[in-house]
């Protein structure tokens, strides 16, 4: 199959903003605040029908402040909010139709947030038309293949990280070619150099600060992920890789549990932990499953996989007697000078997730029940099918 389609996808994808910056402006005047725009919508790279808006309230210092001063306009207005959190409270209201984050920042300190107005400033003075249209396309991709995203959620790649790549190789295409070599860890410099070592698998260091990682949300599974797909992508490439498709799979076996955490983000976190103690447990068990589902929606949260088999008989060797002390077994194994006596052994992945849950801390989450192919989370998971089957391509 042949390029043609990006061309397609690029006007496809295009937004129109105007509509979005009138209401920016609209809820500044509103708030009687010097609220500034600096997302992707400000930027231009957002995607057609991703209107959210993001908008910062600068402080020379003083956060909570900055945040008390947002939530008093919102309440004077009567409008409808919400307080998130992220490093630090902000405040999210519904407007005019859309979705708008109210972020106090400050000038003094520098946490990955209050870097967003140099990350704008340095974003607009290397993208031109042609280059926004080639970080739609990444975007698009990574969204697609449930890679977007620097949130626990996803442990993935964040809309600026999506804009560097595409300013350090010029299009979407190159970014991809470019990965398909990767070896890990990645480092990655633009302009700026640094002499800092960083432990993480994907390394790109700020153009506004040497000392800080850009990449630094991606866990080694994420860009193992991308790698992979990467690859795919250029031997074969398809429009496949930028709609979402499901696949129906049977012999999930999963854990269903209440979710204590009103943040999605928390709640990811804690859960990804579980997770992999879970899975590490059938490991040490001797029961393998090809890929680990955790999932959250609302009140509720699953962790999962389809074990490459669920039951498993195995023996393991016990160093027995040595022969100068040796009188008498009734079975066991003479190896050199020392018998080996075997132990026996029958697991299967109901019995060991039982005990699993009863001997590990589930951090706040109560189990609502366990079993094969739950439903609660079926839609999500054929996603996830469908994107491990794309893994495969290659």
């Amino acid at each position: 199959m042949g390029l043609e389609f990006l061309d397609r996808l690029k006007n496809e994808l295009k937004p129109d903003t105007e509509e979005a910056l009138r209401v920016a402006q609209s809820i500044k005047s509103l708030l009687g605040l010097d609220l500034k725009l600096y997302g992707s919508v400000a930027k231009g790279t957002n995607l057609r029908g991703d209107y959210d808006l993001d908008m910062f309230y600068e402080t020379n210092g003083d956060k909570h402040k900055g945040f008390e001063e947002i939530l008093n306009a919102v309440k004077v207005r009567g409008l409808d909010y919400m307080i998130k959190y992220s490093e630090h409270p902000y405040v999210k209201v519904r407007y005019m139709g859309y979705n708008i984050d109210l972020v106090p920042i400050s000038s003094t300190h520098r946490s990955a947030v209050d870097r967003t107005p140099l990350h704008y400033r340095y974003v607009i003075s290397k993208l031109d038309d042609n280059k926004r249209d080639e970080v739609r396309l990444l975007k698009r991709f990574m969204k697609t293949l449930g890679l977007y995203g620097a949130d626990n959620r996803v442990n993935g790649f964040s809309g600026y990280l999506c804009e560097l790549l595409i300013i350090k190789y010029g299009d979407f295409l190159s970014v991809l070619e470019s990965a398909s070599k990767w070896k890990i860890p990645v480092r990655i410099e633009l302009e700026t150099k640094s002499e800092r070592e960083f432990s993480d698998p994907m390394i790109v260091i700020d153009p506004t600060d040497a000392n800080r990682n850009a990449g630094a949300a991606v866990s080694l599974s994420t860009l193992s992920r991308f790698i992979i797909y990467s690859k795919g992508f250029i031997k074969s490439p398809s429009e496949q890789y930028f709609h979402i498709g499901r696949e129906n799979r049977s012999g999930e076996f999963g854990v269903l549990l209440s979710n204590p955490y009103e943040l999605e983000d928390k709640s990811y976190g804690m859960l990804r932990r579980i997770g992999k103690a879970w899975r590490d447990y059938l490991e040490k068990n001797k029961i393998f499953i090809e890929y680990l589902h955790v999932l959250v929606r609302d009140k509720y949260a699953y962790i999962g996989g389809i074990p490459i088999m669920s039951k498993i008989q195995y023996a393991e060797l016990t160093p027995g007697p040595s022969v100068d002390i040796f009188e008498r077994l009734e079975t066991g194994y003479l190896k050199d000078e020392r018998f080996y006596i075997p132990r026996y052994f029958i697991n299967d992945i109901d019995n060991l997730t039982e005990k699993f849950i009863s001997d590990h801390n589930l951090r706040g989450f109560s189990v609502i029940k366990i079993g094969y192919d739950l439903p609660e989370f079926r839609d999500m998971l054929e996603v996830e099918y469908w994107r491990e089957k794309m893994l495969l391509r290659i």
